[in-house]
Protein backbone atom coordinates (compact mmCIF):
# COMPACT_ATOMS: atom_id res chain seq x y z
CA UNK A 1 0.00 0.00 0.00
CA UNK A 2 2.72 2.57 0.81
CA UNK A 3 4.36 1.86 -2.56
CA UNK A 4 1.04 2.44 -4.33
CA UNK A 5 0.47 5.68 -2.40
CA UNK A 6 3.99 6.83 -3.31
CA UNK A 7 3.32 6.06 -7.00
CA UNK A 8 0.04 8.03 -6.91
CA UNK A 9 1.79 10.95 -5.23
CA UNK A 10 4.51 10.88 -7.89
CA UNK A 11 1.89 10.98 -10.67
CA UNK A 12 0.12 13.88 -8.96
CA UNK A 13 3.37 15.86 -8.60
CA UNK A 14 4.31 15.15 -12.22
CA UNK A 15 0.92 16.49 -13.33
CA UNK A 16 1.56 19.69 -11.37
CA UNK A 17 4.92 20.15 -13.07
CA UNK A 18 3.57 19.46 -16.58
CA UNK A 19 0.47 21.66 -16.29
CA UNK A 20 2.24 25.07 -16.43
CA UNK A 21 4.19 23.96 -19.50
CA UNK A 22 1.03 22.77 -21.19
CA UNK A 23 -0.69 26.05 -20.38
CA UNK A 24 2.25 28.04 -21.78
CA UNK A 25 2.03 26.04 -25.00
CA UNK A 26 -1.67 26.98 -25.27
CA UNK A 27 -1.07 30.74 -25.08
CA UNK A 28 -2.14 32.62 -28.18
CA UNK A 29 0.15 35.30 -29.66
CA UNK A 30 -1.52 38.23 -27.88
CA UNK A 31 -1.39 36.51 -24.48
CA UNK A 32 2.19 35.33 -25.06
CA UNK A 33 3.34 38.90 -25.78
CA UNK A 34 1.48 40.34 -22.79
CA UNK A 35 2.97 37.69 -20.49
CA UNK A 36 6.47 38.32 -21.84
CA UNK A 37 6.36 42.08 -21.30
CA UNK A 38 4.90 41.72 -17.82
CA UNK A 39 7.78 39.36 -16.97
CA UNK A 40 10.28 41.71 -18.58
CA UNK A 41 9.03 44.78 -16.69
CA UNK A 42 8.83 42.96 -13.35
CA UNK A 43 12.02 40.91 -13.37
CA UNK A 44 14.51 42.03 -16.01
CA UNK A 45 16.76 45.03 -15.51
CA UNK A 46 16.53 47.69 -18.21
CA UNK A 47 20.07 47.19 -19.31
CA UNK A 48 20.55 46.20 -22.91
CA UNK A 49 21.52 42.67 -23.86
CA UNK A 50 20.56 40.23 -21.10
CA UNK A 51 23.26 38.41 -19.18
CA UNK A 52 23.09 34.63 -18.70
CA UNK A 53 20.58 34.62 -15.77
CA UNK A 54 18.28 37.13 -17.48
CA UNK A 55 18.49 35.23 -20.76
CA UNK A 56 17.61 32.00 -18.96
CA UNK A 57 14.53 33.72 -17.55
CA UNK A 58 13.18 34.59 -21.02
CA UNK A 59 14.62 31.69 -23.04
CA UNK A 60 11.31 29.80 -23.21
CA UNK A 61 9.57 32.87 -24.68
CA UNK A 62 11.91 33.68 -27.58
CA UNK A 63 13.00 31.93 -30.77
CA UNK A 64 16.37 30.14 -30.93
CA UNK A 65 17.64 32.78 -33.40
CA UNK A 66 16.75 35.70 -31.13
CA UNK A 67 18.25 33.82 -28.16
CA UNK A 68 21.48 33.38 -30.12
CA UNK A 69 21.58 37.06 -31.19
CA UNK A 70 21.07 38.27 -27.62
CA UNK A 71 23.69 35.87 -26.25
CA UNK A 72 26.14 37.04 -28.93
CA UNK A 73 25.38 40.70 -28.12
CA UNK A 74 26.22 40.07 -24.46
CA UNK A 75 29.49 38.38 -25.47
CA UNK A 76 30.27 41.41 -27.67
CA UNK A 77 29.70 43.75 -24.70
CA UNK A 78 32.01 41.63 -22.54
CA UNK A 79 34.75 41.71 -25.22
CA UNK A 80 34.27 45.48 -25.54
CA UNK A 81 34.57 46.05 -21.76
CA UNK A 82 37.68 43.85 -21.58
CA UNK A 83 39.51 45.94 -24.18
CA UNK A 84 37.96 49.40 -23.61
CA UNK A 85 37.01 49.55 -19.92
CA UNK A 86 36.45 53.33 -19.94
CA UNK A 87 33.86 53.25 -22.74
CA UNK A 88 30.31 51.96 -22.91
CA UNK A 89 29.58 48.99 -25.15
CA UNK A 90 26.63 49.32 -27.53
CA UNK A 91 24.29 46.86 -25.80
CA UNK A 92 24.93 47.61 -22.13
CA UNK A 93 22.20 50.23 -21.60
CA UNK A 94 18.68 50.91 -22.76
CA UNK A 95 15.66 48.78 -23.41
CA UNK A 96 16.06 46.53 -26.45
CA UNK A 97 12.41 45.42 -26.22
CA UNK A 98 10.87 48.78 -27.09
CA UNK A 99 11.44 52.02 -28.98
CA UNK A 100 12.02 54.02 -25.81
CA UNK A 101 15.47 53.94 -24.19
CA UNK A 102 13.92 53.83 -20.71
CA UNK A 103 11.44 51.11 -21.70
CA UNK A 104 7.73 51.05 -20.96
CA UNK A 105 6.15 51.00 -17.52
CA UNK A 106 2.82 49.67 -18.87
CA UNK A 107 1.91 47.67 -21.97
CA UNK A 108 -1.28 46.42 -23.58
CA UNK A 109 -0.90 43.76 -26.27
CA UNK A 110 -3.47 44.16 -29.06
CA UNK A 111 -5.15 41.44 -31.15
CA UNK A 112 -2.74 39.61 -33.45
CA UNK A 113 -2.63 39.57 -37.23
CA UNK A 114 -2.00 35.93 -38.11
CA UNK A 115 -0.07 34.29 -40.91
CA UNK A 116 0.56 30.57 -41.32
CA UNK A 117 3.16 30.21 -38.57
CA UNK A 118 3.76 33.90 -37.92
CA UNK A 119 1.88 36.50 -35.94
CA UNK A 120 2.22 40.25 -35.58
CA UNK A 121 1.05 41.73 -32.29
CA UNK A 122 0.86 45.53 -31.94
CA UNK A 123 1.67 46.54 -28.38
CA UNK A 124 0.53 49.85 -26.92
CA UNK A 125 3.33 51.00 -24.65
CA UNK A 126 3.34 53.74 -22.04
CA UNK A 127 6.00 55.35 -19.88
CA UNK A 128 4.63 56.76 -16.62
CA UNK A 129 7.18 59.02 -14.96
CA UNK A 130 7.20 60.71 -11.58
CA UNK A 131 3.54 60.15 -10.84
CA UNK A 132 2.53 61.41 -14.29
CA UNK A 133 0.43 58.96 -16.32
CA UNK A 134 1.42 58.72 -19.96
CA UNK A 135 -1.80 59.06 -21.92
CA UNK A 136 -0.19 59.11 -25.39
CA UNK A 137 2.28 56.24 -25.49
CA UNK A 138 3.45 54.59 -28.69
CA UNK A 139 3.02 51.31 -30.53
CA UNK A 140 5.72 48.73 -31.21
CA UNK A 141 4.90 45.51 -33.06
CA UNK A 142 6.15 42.13 -31.89
CA UNK A 143 6.71 39.39 -34.47
CA UNK A 144 6.16 35.84 -33.26
CA UNK A 145 6.91 32.49 -34.85
CA UNK A 146 5.05 29.30 -34.01
CA UNK A 147 7.62 26.62 -33.20
CA UNK A 148 6.56 23.20 -31.93
CA UNK A 149 3.09 24.56 -31.24
CA UNK A 150 4.27 27.53 -29.15
CA UNK A 151 4.23 31.21 -30.10
CA UNK A 152 7.75 32.59 -29.53
CA UNK A 153 8.98 36.15 -29.88
CA UNK A 154 11.16 36.44 -32.98
CA UNK A 155 11.59 40.21 -33.35
CA UNK A 156 10.34 43.66 -32.37
CA UNK A 157 9.48 46.32 -34.95
CA UNK A 158 10.06 49.67 -33.27
CA UNK A 159 7.23 52.08 -33.95
CA UNK A 160 8.09 54.97 -31.63
CA UNK A 161 9.74 58.15 -32.80
CA UNK A 162 12.21 59.08 -30.06
CA UNK A 163 15.39 61.10 -30.46
CA UNK A 164 17.47 58.59 -28.47
CA UNK A 165 15.33 55.48 -28.93
CA UNK A 166 15.57 52.40 -31.08
CA UNK A 167 14.56 52.48 -34.74
CA UNK A 168 14.01 49.68 -37.24
CA UNK A 169 13.90 46.19 -35.78
CA UNK A 170 15.50 44.53 -32.79
CA UNK A 171 17.21 41.94 -35.02
CA UNK A 172 18.57 44.73 -37.24
CA UNK A 173 19.94 46.71 -34.28
CA UNK A 174 21.75 43.59 -33.09
CA UNK A 175 23.07 42.23 -36.39
CA UNK A 176 24.20 45.61 -37.75
CA UNK A 177 26.73 45.93 -34.94
CA UNK A 178 27.56 42.25 -34.48
CA UNK A 179 28.40 41.63 -38.15
CA UNK A 180 30.93 44.46 -38.15
CA UNK A 181 34.51 43.25 -37.60
CA UNK A 182 36.43 44.99 -34.82
CA UNK A 183 40.11 43.97 -34.61
CA UNK A 184 40.56 45.80 -31.28
CA UNK A 185 38.04 43.40 -29.74
CA UNK A 186 39.29 40.41 -31.72
CA UNK A 187 35.76 40.35 -33.13
CA UNK A 188 35.51 39.04 -36.69
CA UNK A 189 31.79 39.52 -37.32
CA UNK A 190 31.49 35.81 -38.01
CA UNK A 191 30.36 35.19 -34.42
CA UNK A 192 26.79 36.10 -35.34
CA UNK A 193 26.68 33.92 -38.46
CA UNK A 194 26.28 30.83 -36.32
CA UNK A 195 22.82 31.96 -35.24
CA UNK A 196 20.09 29.84 -36.88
Amino acid sequence: MPARAAALLSLFLAALVVTPVARAADLGPQAAVQAFYELRMAQLPNGGAPDAPALALIAASITPRLHCLLKTAHRYDEAFLATQPGDKPPFVEGDLWSSLFEGPTRVKAQPARLGRDLAWVPVRMFFDDGGRTDATGWTDTVLLARIDGRWLIADVDYGGNFAFGNAGRLSGVLTEQLQRPDPALKWTGREVRGCP
